[in-house]
């Protein structure tokens, strides 16, 4: 019933001291361009505290995969619901009013959810493109 976690304390030291390398080198080398080795190993800092928004992202992006499949179940469920009127005449109007009612609210959930994971994406396009102009100004540079 309980998660099992005990396969992870036979790993030892070694994933607690490749953080450690990991964050050493972020500091380190993050910000090169900069002279300054003080600067560079405080703006070094800073990058390791940004990793925190990948874990942040990730854990976003995985709320918004279970939201996909929960909006997939309940549509579902939804259209077993609609299809237990019949066949009659009734059975007719029945499927249309749950059928339209049912996807209707299931949507407006679904848009409700997606409108707090925009900030997210927004950065991230952000962050993209100006990656992409960073990228772009470096190759005519060298053109």
């Amino acid at each position: 019933d309980s998660f099992d976690f005990s396969g992870i304390t036979k790993l030892g030291p070694i994933p607690k001291y490749m953080a450690l390398a990991g964050m050493i080198i972020i500091l380190l080398m993050q910000e090169r361009s900069k002279k300054n080795p003080i600067l560079r190993v405080l703006l070094g800092a800073y990058d390791v505290y940004g990793v925190t928004s990948w874990l942040s992202d990730v854990l976003s992006y995985s709320r918004l995969l279970a939201l996909g499949l929960a909006t997939g179940v309940i549509a579902n469920v939804i259209n077993m619901m609609a299809v237990m009127g019949g066949d009659s005449a009734f059975g007719v109007i029945v499927f249309i009013l749950v059928f339209v009612l049912g996807h209707t609210l299931n949507f407006f959930i679904t848009v409700l959810s997606l409108s707090s994971s925009s900030a997210s994406f927004t950065r991230a396009a952000a962050g993209l493109s100006r990656l992409f102009r960073q990228q772009t100004s470096m190759l005519k540079s060298k053109i």
